[in-house]
């Protein structure tokens, strides 16, 4: 079984830092049929490349699906995954089983909830934060990172709103 790839989006960088890491989705080894040991085939195939290339240090994986989030970390502990939540509210405790950040939307990312999040022991990923204002609203949450599909204007926006510039890292 090989599951099919797609790039959520191009790069991300937190507030602060225009950043360039890529996050990969498993949304594909999420639909794979049959049971949980399907899944777990799935997943196994789908850091295969990750490890060969060396990646783990720059990869995030993630997904809408709480099953397909574990069956990966099953089957790399050593990975940084990450829950991507609907747009429901959702608290630390709650999403920390699931990895080591958790991706929201940006209408969730308050800085009370961010606070718990970090809390938890969670980086906070907030999503799809296009504009300056989404930008502004992030930064002062304190979330980790934007991810944006539009990141060449996120990043001249990080390097004038946000002071120095470094590149981030999951």
């Amino acid at each position: 079984m090989k599951p099919g790839w797609g790039w959520l989006l191009s790069g991300w960088g937190a507030p602060g830092r225009a950043g360039g890491a890529l996050i990969r989705r498993t949304q594909d080894a999420a639909r794979a049929p049959g049971s949980t040991s399907a899944r777990t085939i799935a997943s196994r195939a789908a850091v295969r490349p990750i490890r060969a290339t060396g990646a783990a240090p720059y990869v995030i994986v993630h997904s809408f699906n709480a099953d397909a989030v574990d069956a990966v970390r099953r089957a790399a502990p050593e990975l940084h995954t990450a829950l991507t939540h609907k747009k429901t509210p959702i608290t630390g405790k709650e999403a920390a089983p699931y990895g080591t950040s958790l991706n929201v939307s940006r209408f969730l990312a308050t800085p009370n909830a961010v606070r718990d999040w970090h809390t938890a022991g969670l980086k906070v990923y907030t999503w799809t934060a296009n504009w300056p204002p989404a930008w502004e609203k992030a930064k002062a949450a304190g979330v980790d990172a934007v991810l944006t599909d539009r990141v060449e204007p996120y990043k001249k926006w990080a390097r004038t709103a946000c002071g120095p510039t470094t590149t981030a890292a999951p």
